[in-house]
């Protein structure tokens, strides 16, 4: 295995398809046609640098950026903000801080890669857009525990492959519409009062973020409420991957 892995990454370092040099669209062609031409790094960084800096003269919010998946993204972070931009976003913000945050108020810690639900007590369990490359093995054990004791298994996924082919129930969403999905579950919890006060106050900052508005109708008190159960919870066992 490790001899596979080792010859796996030799392929990838010499690989013919691996840029070794900056590529520049070439004079004459348009966007989109994909016909570029090899620089020198010093002529790729002087192109870059002119551009930037007209940018960063004018407005510098126009310019936008997205790093890949790397460890560096406390530096594109803090060279976004000397540049005078806000637009940046990273792997981290699309990945691992929304499942870490999700954990958090689910299944009451923050994992990584593997998630951790209570597979023994779950009566409920449903999958949300999990990544089956970073949560194989431990979820198809903890699926497993499941369906043997016939617990209910719900997937959200727009396609049905891997683990949505053996959910009890597939919702497939249209991509794009996940966000109005959780908000109507989050509507149906506020409308029928089905939550845990106690949890939200003293677990979240639900009763901090508060917003006094005078010039309306409704009260202070009315306005705490409402904003007191916009965190779900894991009252009635019920897991949440996402």
């Amino acid at each position: 295995m490790l001899t596979l892995i080792k010859l796996i990454s030799l392929m990838k370092q010499n690989s013919p398809g691996k840029l070794n040099q900056p590529l520049m669209r070439k004079p004459g062609s348009e966007r989109g046609e994909g016909d570029f031409e090899p620089v020198s790094w010093e002529t790729g960084l002087d192109y870059l640098t002119k551009r930037l800096d007209k940018v960063r003269k004018t407005d510098p919010k126009k310019l936008a950026f997205f790093t890949g998946r790397d460890q560096m993204q406390a530096l594109t972070g803090f060279w976004a903000q000397q540049f005078g931009t806000i637009n940046w976003a990273a792997h981290g913000g699309f990945c691992s801080v929304n499942m870490a945050a999700a954990g958090l108020y689910t299944t009451g810690q923050s994992f990584w890669e593997f998630g951790d639900p209570d597979w023994e007590h779950t009566k409920y369990f449903m999958l949300w857009g999990v990544a089956e490359d970073h949560s194989s093995n431990p979820i198809k054990i903890g699926l497993e525990k499941l369906k043997r004791r016939s617990a209910k298994f719900v997937s959200i996924n727009p396609v049905r492959t891997g683990y949505q082919a053996i959910a009890d129930e597939w919702v497939p969403v249209k991509p794009g519409t996940d966000g109005m999905l959780a908000l109507s579950m989050v509507h149906v919890l506020l409308k029928n009062d089905l939550f845990d006060w106690e949890y939200v106050v003293r677990y979240t900052n639900a009763t901090q973020l508060i917003v006094h508005t005078p010039l309306l109708t409704r009260t202070v008190q009315q306005n705490i409420k409402a904003i007191k159960i916009l965190l779900l919870t894991t009252k009635n066992h019920l897991a949440l991957v996402s």
